[in-house]
């Protein structure tokens, strides 16, 4: 997997909803679009497993949906923006036990903006909307986790890179309701609460809980210190390297997790 250094996120101003887009510049089970009719997203498959795993959380089950982003023109670009039923699939994380609307916890699709016919079998993205800081903040820890093993730079999330839409959700009512597949894929019903009536900063809270957990997880695995904080960003790591870090993230991701 080889990821551009330039992960993303969306957060919704007075919600926990999150939205993430991970730039693949190529990856073992990435199709071109179009192309997985009848055998599924064979990396969005793995990629949800992965947070599955950072989450350890026995509630969660993958699940396939049914999913195409309808092709909207911005500006003179092509963005897929809408979902739509068709013959594309994305993957979830699903906590059956919750009610409806809360259920799809993480959900993945192939999409993003500024797509042309040739760029997608050269790089895509993957769009991610999670329901939590918490779900969201394992996204980027997978993220960060898998691209240890790439010779290069490890992808980590970084404050400058993420935006929030509070002046866009006052001009429109409908922006929170992002996925109309099921009705219950991102709708945003998990409230940012704080102390005393006051709201906490989206962009904090995200970072927080992302930071927490990728060290706890690195420790846990065995990584280097240096090697998962931000400054070490743009310290290529060499193939000898990133063999030893990937020979202990893969045992990571293929263990079960205790109890």
């Amino acid at each position: 997997m080889a990821m551009a250094p330039a992960l993303t996120a969306d957060v919704h101003q007075g919600t926990q909803l999150t939205q993430l887009c991970i730039p693949i510049m190529r990856c073992s089970g990435l199709d071109p679009l179009g192309e997985t009719l009848g055998r599924g997203e064979r990396m969005l498959r793995a990629f949800v497993l992965a947070v599955k795993r950072v989450l350890d959380n026995s509630s969660l089950e993958p699940k396939a949906i049914t999913h195409k982003a309808e092709t909207v023109e911005i500006l003179g670009e092509r963005w897929f923006s809408k979902a739509c039923r068709s013959d594309r699939e994305a993957c979830a994380l699903v906590n059956s036990t919750l009610p409806k609307s809360k259920q799809r916890r993480v959900y993945c699709y192939l999409g993003g903006g500024g797509l042309s016919e040739a760029s997608t079998w050269l790089a895509q993205g993957v769009v991610v909307r999670a329901k939590s800081w918490d779900e969201a903040a394992a996204v980027c820890t997978a993220v960060s986790l898998l691209t240890m093993g790439v010779p290069g730079s490890t992808v980590f999330l970084e404050p400058r890179f993420i935006t929030t839409d509070k002046e866009f959700m006052v001009t429109n009512d409908g922006i929170l309701d992002l996925d109309t597949t099921g009705g219950d894929a991102a709708t945003a019903d998990d409230p940012a609460t704080g102390t005393e009536g006051q709201l906490p900063n989206p962009v904090e809270e995200l970072m927080a809980r992302y930071q927490a957990m990728l060290t706890l997880l690195a420790a846990e695995i065995g990584l280097p210190v240096e090697a998962h904080m931000p400054q070490s960003l743009l310290q290529d790591k060499t193939v000898e390297e990133a063999q030893g870090y990937k020979e202990k993230v893969w045992r990571f991701f293929t263990t079960e997790p205790a109890g």
